[in-house]
This record gives structure tokens, C-alpha cells and sequence, in this order.
């Protein structure tokens, strides 16, 4: 199987989906993964789509890419999927023992929160598997809620080896920033 990452974003409207998934369906692929969101008025998606290894692949991933650069008003990136790159040069062994950690911080909103939090994590050697942020108004007062909500990923490889060391650090990573 060849996978890749599709990414397209543009103007929302209705029937963007359709669109884009009606070309995997042409091509002869298969959507394994997506994330979709609509931001301030703009669409984005990110897939991970699969083909079957035979004589069109190449063809068909060509034809795919075409086929979406003449969706009006999305701009789309197709790459091969990294992580068969990294299977191809030694990357991380399937049977490496991992623990997920599902995280959510919320506080008043200020610059360079979600940078904080992420030059956290890298600091630490932790992979984010996915994250989203937004913005709410606060149930008391004038002031926004910020919210980050993030999966990340604890290998062998990172500062701290389990969820307990993680929740310690977050902990001062709270007092700090005055989120909880």
C-alpha cells in the first residue's frame, strides 16, 4: 500500500468534501485518516490516503494530484506519507512501547501561550499527535478563554518516561502560565 498526505485548504462553502473525496474515490484510494475544521471562514482538511500497489499507482496518484489542483479556490499538497519513508530507514521499530496522554489546559488568553506549551513538549522530546486550539468568552468577566487540547505521544526516547512524570510537569507548567 502507498499512502500519502493530502492537504487542501481554501474559501469555505458547501460540497468541498464531496469534492475532494469524490477524487480519492476516482483515483482508485482509500481515506484512512482525516482532520477537517473550518477556520474564520476558510476550510482546511488533512488526509491520509491509501493505494493499492499495482501497475496504476503512480498514475493514479498522478492523475489524484491533478484532480484536485482544479478544485476552484483550494490550494492541495500530496506528498508520500513520512512514515513509510521512516520504515524504509530505520525510524522507530512497531513494538517500541509508547503511552498516549491526553492533555487539556484552559486560561486567559495572552500571546505566545500555544508556543509555550509547545516549546514544552519539544523540550521533553514529546511527539504531538494532534492538538486544536480555541478561543471562548469566559463565563464571568471580560477576558477570553483560551483552551488547548492536545494528544501526545510518550516514547522511550523522551524526558519523561510515563504519564505520572508528565502530569508533575504540567503542573509547573500550570503555576507558571496560570492556566489549569
Amino acid at each position: 500500500v502507498a499512502r500519502y498526505v493530502v492537504t487542501s485548504f481554501g474559501p469555505d462553502r458547501p460540497g468541498i468534501v464531496s469534492a475532494i473525496t469524490r477524487q480519492v474515490v476516482n483515483a482508485r484510494g482509500n481515506v484512512e485518516s482525516s482532520r477537517m475544521a473550518r477556520l474564520h471562514g476558510d476550510f482546511t482538511i488533512s488526509m491520509l490516503v491509501s493505494f493499492a500497489l499495482d501497475g496504476s499507482t503512480a498514475e493514479n496518484v498522478e492523475k489524484f494530484t491533478s484532480a484536485l489542483a482544479a478544485i476552484e479556490g483550494l490550494t492541495t499538497s500530496v506528498r508520500e506519507s513520512s512514515q513509510i519513508k521512516k520504515s524504509r530507514t530505520g525510524g522507530m521499530s512497531d513494538n517500541e512501547r509508547v503511552a498516549y496522554k491526553r492533555i487539556l489546559l484552559r486560561g486567559t488568553d495572552f500571546p505566545g501561550l500555544t508556543n509555550t506549551f509547545a516549546e514544552f513538549l519539544a523540550a521533553r522530546n514529546i511527539n504531538i499527535e494532534s492538538m486544536s486550539t480555541d478561543t471562548q468568552p469566559a463565563s464571568f468577566g471580560q477576558e477570553d478563554v483560551f483552551i488547548i487540547e492536545a494528544l501526545v505521544k510518550l516514547t522511550s526516547d523522551c524526558e519523561v518516561k510515563n504519564t505520572k512524570a508528565l502530569a508533575v510537569a504540567l503542573e509547573t507548567l500550570e503555576r507558571n502560565l496560570g492556566v489549569d
